[in-house]
């Protein structure tokens, strides 16, 4: 298999808002894909959650899975060069469910 790679990068996480704080939720606890023999969530799966059509119902399975959480923000990630400047990285909120 041959993957095109670009000198950008972009990914989607996921934070649980508890107590007015935000906590970064690990994506391997979002979807836990151990029996399939490799790993989504390197091959950026979770990013398919950014597009709106796909919010209630992702909405509707973080609220199901971590109940502990009054909330959730989407987030989209973007980082424009990850040879040349690894850290820099650009975060909008894609949305949030309450």
């Amino acid at each position: 298999m041959f993957y095109r790679v670009d000198d950008a990068d972009g990914r989607a996480e996921v934070w649980g808002l508890r107590d007015g704080r935000a906590k970064p939720i690990d994506p391997h606890r979002i979807f836990a894909t151990r029996w399939l023999g490799y790993d989504n969530i390197r091959r950026n799966v979770l990013v398919t959650a950014l597009d709106p059509v796909h919010a209630p119902a992702f909405c509707r399975y973080l609220r199901r899975k971590f109940p502990e959480y009054g909330g959730f923000s989407v987030q989209e990630v973007v980082a424009p060069s990850v040879t040349r400047a690894r850290d820099s990285v650009f975060r909008q909120e894609a949305y949030r469910c309450p």
